[in-house]
């Protein structure tokens, strides 16, 4: 088993979010493509945002073999925000998604079906 817990990464920001059913791409990655369609996000106390683009992004992701450029399909392209990755989202491309803390015995990482390991950083407790 490899261990991706001791990376020096420095966090970036993007949080991956078991609540989510939509990425949702902020200004820490690009635009490769918008589809046409549009989506309206809902969050907490009803916090809306109505009419958001949909398309394809890319970013820079650390890995255990070094960085790669991750292509992310299906975002809901709302720039200002941080990037919100959905576990549900990352489930469907393939992601072995272990969001748990090393410290009370999770992997801390996801896993691609290809073995790339992109590991996860906790801030205020959460991934």
């Amino acid at each position: 088993m490899n261990n991706v817990s001791s990376h020096q990464h420095v966090c970036k920001g993007s949080l991956i979010d078991h609540g989510a059913n939509v990425g949702i791409a902020g200004k820490d990655v690009q635009v490769i493509n918008k589809t046409g369609r549009q989506v309206d996000v809902q969050g907490i106390d009803n916090h809306q945002i109505v009419d958001i683009p949909i398309g394809t992004i890319a970013g820079v992701v650390p890995t255990q073999r070094g960085e790669i450029i991750a292509i992310m399909h299906q975002y809901a392209l709302a720039g200002k925000v941080k990037t919100i990755h959905s576990t549900g989202q990352f489930q469907w491309y393939k992601h072995d998604v272990n969001d748990k803390c090393i410290k009370v015995g999770g992997l801390q990482c996801t896993k691609k079906f290809d073995g790339y390991m992109i590991p996860l950083d906790f801030k205020s407790g959460l991934p």
